[in-house]
């Protein structure tokens, strides 16, 4: 089939203009080596990897953070939620999402229940997981002093 010269006329400048929008959209998800995208945007999606994005959030207070960054150098991608939660038990933070992350393919390689103030927030838990691409995520629970919350946030370094 034979296309005819008057579509063809009419068509140029369109997919003239497709290496442009390509790589234009390209250059606004990735121009950019830190982000904190929105639930559910269209950077949600693209920037951060989908152990990140399906944690589970459980009894959060407000609305979940995200982080993103592209790595730089020998610094890897990382991607990172973290939430306040009105869950009073760590123990049970730590069970609900630790399952969540054996599932998703993770091992955990150092794990440990602490006290230690950081700021104005005090770790209560710490734990490394790997999988076996050798990508690692770290899970950390800190209980928050004024209002008696925990706070819960895991990073994947991929």
């Amino acid at each position: 089939m034979v296309l005819p010269l008057k579509f063809i006329k009419k068509a140029l400048p369109a997919i003239a203009a497709l290496p442009i929008i390509f790589f234009g959209f390209l250059y606004y998800a990735f121009h950019e080596e830190n982000s904190y995208p929105q639930a559910h945007s269209i950077d949600f999606y693209l920037k951060l990897s989908s152990v990140i994005r399906n944690v589970p959030v459980l009894d959060v207070i407000g609305t979940p953070q995200y982080f993103s960054s592209t790595g730089d150098g020998p610094k890897p991608p990382e991607s990172t939620i973290w939430y306040t939660t009105s869950e009073k038990s760590e123990q049970s933070l730590a069970i609900k999402i630790n399952a969540y992350l054996r599932e998703q393919g993770f091992a955990p390689y150092t794990s440990q229940t602490l006290n230690v103030p950081i700021g104005d927030k005090k770790t209560v838990y710490q734990a490394t997981f790997i999988n076996r691409d050798r990508e690692s995520l770290e899970f950390i629970i800190s209980s928050l002093p004024m209002s008696n919350n925990l706070e819960v946030s895991v990073t994947h370094f991929n």
